[in-house]
C-alpha cells in the first residue's frame, strides 16, 4: 500500500502495550503509564464501561503469526482467511 510499517515484533510490542494501557484505563487506577513506545500521564476512562471485568477486545489479523506472541489473558484472537464465508466468522463472533 505504500504505508512503511515497522517490524512485526514492534507491531507485536505497541499491540501489547495499547491493550496493557486499555486494561489500565478499564482499572480504578488512573496513574501514569509509561511503556517503551506510548507515555501517558494518566489513564483516565469515564464512563466506565459496564461489562465486567471489561468490554471484549477482538483482534483479528491474517495468520498466526501475528498473534502468536499476544498473550491470551490480554484479549480474545481469532485469525480469518480473506475466503472465508462471512456467515462462518459470523457464527464465529457470536459463539463467544
Amino acid at each position: 500500500m505504500g504505508i512503511p510499517l515497522p517490524p512485526l515484533a514492534e507491531r507485536t510490542a505497541r499491540l501489547e502495550e495499547t491493550l496493557q494501557i486499555a486494561h489500565q484505563m478499564w482499572s480504578e487506577e488512573n496513574k501514569p503509564y509509561e511503556g517503551k513506545y506510548y507515555h501517558l500521564a494518566q489513564t483516565l476512562n469515564s464512563p466506565q464501561p459496564i461489562q465486567k471485568p471489561h468490554p471484549p477486545i477482538l483482534i483479528g489479523g491474517h495468520g498466526w503469526r501475528t498473534f502468536k506472541d499476544t498473550p491470551s489473558d490480554t484479549a480474545e484472537t481469532r485469525i480469518f482467511n480473506k475466503t472465508e464465508p462471512s456467515d462462518r466468522i459470523h457464527s464465529t463472533l457470536k459463539a463467544k
